[in-house]
C-alpha cells in the first residue's frame, strides 16, 4: 500500500453499515428537500458501494474516479434514500491518467444511457470556466452528501446534509490539481464525489481526508478547472442521443400546479388522483361524500382507479375502482357539459387525510373571487402543489356553465377535474385553458352550481346525516393522547404487533433479539411483529412468534398482564432494531418522569410519543402496577408499549379508566421488575435462534379498523 493510502478515502462500502442511516455530513445540517437539484446518488447495485456525483449536463454526471465500478447506477432527484427513484445506467469515464492506489487525477464522468429531463428537483451546476488561479475561488464554500456521521464511524445519512467549509491558501495543500479544507465539519466517508460548490460553482470533487497533528481533518478535493479540457474533450466527443421530434415536448417537466407552493401534507384531504391503470392518463379529482368522487368527463376512460388520502404519488395506497357517470351531453370534442361523478365501488371511511369537501347549495351563490386550484399535474409533481387564483367577471368568461381565471399561475396538463375551490366550497372543475392574445392563460372551470339538479338526479344528495354508529370513525385523530411525533427510528426498540386474522394492534418493545415484550392481554392466535417500523403504511415483513403470557393471567382481569413473545427468527440489531434495557431487581429507584409511545387510537401512521409522571404507589391499587394520572397517555391501541423512564423499561401500559373525582384519566402499567424470576426463567429456557437477514420488503396496507379489546376498565388494545 502506497504512502498516500494512509489517508482516508472517503469511498464507502454500503454493504458494510446496516442500519439507521443519520445525520451525514460531518457538522453538517439536513438540506432542504430538493434545494440540491444537482446532487446524484451513486451506487454499485453488485458491490452496494456508494458514492456522490453531481449532474454537469443533461446525460453526464460527474464524480471521483475512486468511485468507478462495474455495474454503477446513478439516481437523480435524491432527498431520502430510503425513497429511490429507478435507477439509470451508465458509462464510466474516469480521467486516464488515475491510479488506484493514489488520489491524484481523482475525477470521473459518467455518461448516462439516458439523459435526464430536468426539473425543479433535477437540475445542472455550473462548472469553472476557465482555470481558475487559487486565489480567484471564493474561500467560504459548501459541501452535501449522505456519508457517514463522523470520521470513520457512524452510519450514513438516509437524508441529504450539507456543512459549510472554508478553504485555505493552495501553498498548504500538497498538490497542484487540489483544493484543501480544514476543520472539523466537511465531508466522511460515502461522500466520495459530491460537490465542493463555492458561490453557485462546483470547484472541486471530494476526494479524501487526512488527520493531521492538531486533531483536525484536512480534505482534499479535485480542482476541477485544472481539467476542463479533458471534461470537454470527454464531453464534446460523447455527445448525448438525438431526442426525435415526437418526444421533444416532454424533454423538460417542470414541477406541477404552475408557480406554485407545495402543499401542507393532507391539508387538501378531499383531493384524488385518479389514474387510468392501463393508459397511464392521470387526473385530479375531488371527494364528495364517502361514496362519489367529482371529476371532469374528459377524464372518462376504461380502466379508472382512484387514490385517496394521497400526499406523493410515488407512495400510492390501494386504488379504489369505479363506476364513471359522465354527464350525457359532454362531447368528447367539445369542452361543455365537463363534469363527472365517480362510484367508489367500495365506500371510504373518512379520517383526517380523507375528507369529503362541500359544493354550492344554489346556482345564485355568491362566490368569492380569489380562489385556488390543486394537483399533481404538468409540470408534473410528485407531490400535491396549488397556486392562488383571481375570477374574472363571468360575462367576460365564454359560455354560461363556465367559470374563468387568467394570468400566469393556474393548473397545467394532467390536473384536469381538480377543483376550483373559494372559501370552503369547490365551485369548480378544471376543464382546459387557451393562451390568450396578450400571452397569458385563461383557464375554464366547469361551474358546478349549473349542474346541481342533475349531481341530485344521480341520487347523490351529497350532506347525508353521519349515522350513529358510523360518528366515531368520522374523524381519526393522532396517535398517544397530547404527543408528539417520534424522531423517526429515535425509538428503536419499539415493536408493531398485529394479529393477522382479526387485525387487533398492539404495541411491545424488543428486549432480546429473540424476544418482544408486551402485554398478556395482547395475545391472538395469529400474531406477527413488526421491527424498525416509523409509519405503519409501510411495514417491513412480519415476523411469527410464540406467545409466553403470565400463567396468572386471566382475561377479565388486568393482573399480571405480561407476556414474551419469542421471534421465531432472531433478529439483527442495527440502529433501526435494538433492544432496550430491563429493570436489575424489584427495589431499583424509579425516575417519576418517565414517557410512553405507540401508534394507537387516536390512530396514527407514525410512531409518537408522550411525557408522564408517575404516581406514588401507594395511590396506584396493586402492588405490580405503576401508574400515572392526567390527560396525556397512553389510549386504545398502546396496550403493550414501554414506559421508559431514564433509558429503561419499567413498565407495560395496560389499562386506563377515568378518574370520577377530576375527570382525569389514571393509567396503570405493569410493573415488569415484579416479574423478573418468571422473565428470565422464560427466556433462559428458550434458545436463541441463529440470526438471519431479514429481506425488509416494505408492503404498503390500507388503513384497518383495529379491533379494540375491553374489559371492566378500558383496556389499550
Amino acid at each position: 500500500m502506497s504512502f498516500l493510502w494512509h489517508i482516508t478515502s472517503l469511498l464507502m462500502l454500503h454493504s458494510c453499515t446496516p442500519g439507521l442511516m443519520v445525520d451525514g455530513i460531518v457538522g453538517g445540517k439536513f438540506s432542504i428537500p430538493h434545494s440540491r437539484p444537482f446532487m446524484v446518488y451513486i451506487r454499485d447495485s453488485k458491490s452496494k458501494t456508494v458514492c456522490n456525483g453531481f449532474l454537469v449536463g443533461e446525460d453526464y454526471v460527474m464524480t471521483a474516479a475512486i468511485c468507478k465500478g462495474s455495474h454503477l447506477k446513478v439516481y437523480l432527484g435524491v432527498s431520502d434514500t430510503n425513497f429511490l427513484p429507478d435507477g439509470v445506467a451508465v458509462h464510466p469515464f474516469p480521467h486516464p491518467q488515475f491510479k488506484s492506489n493514489t488520489p491524484v487525477h481523482n475525477i470521473m464522468l459518467l455518461k448516462l444511457e439516458i439523459p435526464a429531463t430536468l426539473n425543479k428537483t433535477v437540475k445542472t451546476i455550473t462548472l469553472p470556466k476557465k482555470e481558475n488561479p487559487k486565489n480567484a475561488i471564493l474561500k467560504d464554500c459548501m459541501v452535501s452528501g449522505w456519508g457517514l456521521q463522523d470520521y470513520g464511524r457512524g452510519s450514513p445519512s438516509r437524508v441529504l446534509k450539507e456543512a459549510n467549509v472554508t478553504l485555505f491558501d493552495s501553498k498548504n495543500c500538497g498538490t497542484p490539481d487540489t483544493l484543501c479544507s480544514e476543520g472539523t465539519t466537511g465531508p466522511a466517508e460515502g461522500d466520495a464525489g459530491s460537490p465542493l460548490v463555492c458561490g453557485d460553482v462546483a470547484q472541486g470533487i471530494s476526494s479524501y481526508y487526512k488527520q493531521e497533528s492538531n486533531g483536525e481533518y484536512r480534505t482534499r478535493y479535485t480542482d476541477i478547472s485544472q481539467y476542463l479540457p479533458w471534461i470537454h474533450c470527454v464531453m464534446g466527443t460523447h455527445p448525448p442521443p438525438r431526442i426525435q421530434e415526437n418526444e421533444a415536448s416532454f424533454s423538460v417537466v417542470q414541477d406541477g400546479i404552475v408557480d406554485s407552493d407545495v402543499s401542507i401534507p393532507h391539508s387538501r384531504p378531499y383531493m384524488v388522483y385518479i389514474r387510468d391503470s392501463t393508459s397511464k392518463a392521470v387526473c385530479g379529482g375531488f371527494l364528495v361524500r364517502e361514496d362519489f368522487v367529482m371529476t371532469a368527463a374528459s377524464c372518462k376512460t376504461s380502466h379508472l382507479k382512484v387514490y385517496l388520502g394521497v400526499n406523493d404519488t410515488n407512495f400510492l395506497p390501494d386504488g379504489v375502482d369505479v363506476l364513471p357517470f359522465p354527464h350525457p351531453q359532454f362531447k368528447s370534442n367539445t369542452p361543455g357539459h365537463d363534469i363527472m361523478l365517480l362510484k367508489l365501488e367500495t365506500p371510504t371511511n373518512l379520517n383526517k387525510a380523507v375528507h369529503t369537501i362541500s359544493l354550492p347549495t344554489n346556482s345564485s351563490e355568491n362566490i368569492s373571487k380569489d380562489c385556488m386550484v390543486m394537483g399533481w399535474g404538468l409540470q408534473k409533481s410528485n407531490v400535491l402543489k396549488e397556486a392562488n387564483v383571481t375570477l374574472l367577471d363571468s360575462k367576460n368568461c365564454g359560455t354560461p356553465d363556465t367559470l374563468c381565471s387568467e394570468g400566469t399561475t393556474g393548473p397545467a396538463e394532467g390536473d384536469s377535474g381538480g377543483p376550483l375551490v373559494c372559501g370552503d366550497v369547490a365551485h369548480g372543475i378544471v376543464s382546459y385553458y387557451k393562451k390568450e392574445s396578450n400571452g397569458e392563460y385563461c383557464t375554464r372551470y366547469t361551474d358546478i352550481s349549473q349542474y346541481l339538479p342533475w349531481i341530485h338526479s344521480m341520487g347523490a344528495h351529497l350532506s347525508p346525516p353521519i349515522q350513529e354508529n358510523e360518528a366515531s370513525f368520522s374523524i381519526v385523530q393522532d396517535g398517544i393522547v397530547d404527543s408528539d411525533v417520534s424522531i423517526p427510528h429515535s425509538r428503536p426498540y419499539m415493536a408493531y404487533i398485529r394479529d393477522s386474522t382479526s387485525k387487533a394492534v398492539c404495541g411491545g418493545f424488543l428486549v432480546r433479539e429473540d424476544f418482544v415484550m408486551t402485554a398478556a392481554h395482547c395475545k391472538g392466535s395469529h400474531l406477527k411483529v413488526y421491527l424498525g417500523v416509523n409509519d405503519t403504511k409501510f411495514l417491513p415483513d412480519g415476523v411469527d412468534v410464540l406467545p409466553f403470557p403470565h400463567p396468572q393471567f386471566k382475561s377479565n382481569t388486568p393482573g399480571h398482564d405480561i407476556m414474551l413473545l419469542k421471534l421465531e427468527t432472531s433478529t439483527n440489531l442495527n440502529k433501526a432494531v435494538h433492544t432496550i434495557t430491563l429493570p436489575t431487581n424489584s427495589s431499583e429507584n424509579i425516575s417519576k418522569d418517565c414517557m410512553v409511545m405507540g401508534w394507537g387510537l387516536q390512530k396514527s401512521n407514525v410512531l409518537k410519543e408522550a411525557n408522564v409522571t408517575l404516581l406514588y404507589s401507594k395511590n396506584c391499587g396493586t402492588p405490580d402496577t405503576l401508574c400515572s394520572e392526567g390527560t396525556t397517555g397512553p389510549a386504545e391501541g398502546d396496550s403493550g408499549g414501554p414506559l421508559v423512564c431514564g433509558d429503561v423499561a419499567q413498565g407495560i401500559s395496560s389499562y386506563y379508566n377515568k378518574q370520577e373525582s377530576n375527570g382525569e384519566y389514571r393509567t396503570r402499567y405493569t410493573d415488569i421488575s415484579q416479574y423478573l424470576p418468571w422473565i428470565h426463567n422464560v427466556m433462559n429456557t428458550q434458545p436463541q435462534q441463529k440470526n438471519e437477514i431479514s429481506k425488509g420488503k416494505l408492503e404498503e396496507h390500507e388503513e384497518e379498523e383495529h379491533e379494540v379489546i375491553k374489559f371492566n376498565t378500558i383496556c389499550l388494545v
